[in-house]
């Protein structure tokens, strides 16, 4: 189990530097692939979350923690929400 969080992380934060890299520095290469800068900005959001939620299922860490980066990680995925209600609306 240890070494599939591990190989996950790791999975994860490489999404995360080549999600960063497309729509920090080739933004035209988000728009071929059919992500507007808005939805970019919120997949990243996504992905941040994603990674504060693997940081609270590490064993190495502190219980508090653990609890922080899980409040975290809820705290960036509803804020991700938000954005896209405001940007693309409930329909």
């Amino acid at each position: 189990m240890k070494q599939l969080l591990l190989l996950f992380n790791l999975a994860s934060f490489v999404v995360l530097l080549i999600g960063s890299f497309l729509f920090f520095v080739l933004p035209s290469a988000m728009v071929r692939l059919g992500f507007d800068p808005d939805s970019g900005r919120i997949t990243l959001m996504q992905l941040v979350s994603l990674l504060l939620l693997l940081g609270s299922l590490q064993k190495n860490l502190s219980w508090g923690w653990r609890r922080f980066a899980l409040a975290a990680s809820f705290v960036v995925l509803a804020q991700s929400l938000v954005i896209a209600i405001m940007v693309h609306g409930l329909g």
